[in-house]
């Protein structure tokens, strides 16, 4: 959240606030801001995710733009109990599609993430339980779900290379 009490707006009214959903970096943010007197919402796509909403909108008739562009936004932020909001969202529904990137997903990210977090509690579960049953229990939550390998497919693909 942004605040500049004292920037004129371009109605000539002080003060523009803007707000963020997610990082500068990501491959998906919302901004929305003042600045030009009305309030305005930018949902800005990167990488992949660009490149599929470029093709589902390019596919689909130029009146359906805003729906599946709607629909998209709502994949990535919703608010419930909030009547600007659903006035905004006005009935449109989730497009419930994933894009799972090897750059967003990278072997590096994985081993940070690892260090920083899954080895320690790893070592203190196996403190307690001993190694086999710790390896028998990582295990067996992959074969009774394997989806949760899913968003980890690109990155797996390396080990064939």
């Amino acid at each position: 959240w942004h605040d500049s009490p004292f920037q004129l707006r371009e109605d000539g009214v002080e003060g523009c606030q803007t707000a963020y959903l997610g990082s500068k970096d990501s491959e998906r943010r919302v901004r929305v801001y003042n600045l030009h007197g009305f309030t305005r919402l930018e949902y800005q796509l990167r990488g992949e995710w660009a490149e599929k909403m470029g093709m589902l909108l390019l596919g689909s008739q130029y009146n359906s733009w805003v729906s599946v562009a709607m629909s998209h936004l709502l994949d990535f932020v919703r608010f419930t109990g909030l009547g600007w909001w659903d006035k905004f969202s006005d009935g449109h529904r989730m497009a419930e599609i994933r894009v799972y990137s090897a750059r967003a997903v990278s072997l590096e990210r994985i081993e940070a993430w690892i260090t920083r977090q899954v080895v320690p509690a790893l070592f203190a579960f196996q403190a307690v339980k001993g190694l086999q049953e710790t390896w028998e229990h990582v295990s067996s939550v992959i074969y009774h779900n394997p989806g949760r390998l899913d968003k980890y497919q690109a990155v797996m693909q390396l080990a064939g290379s």
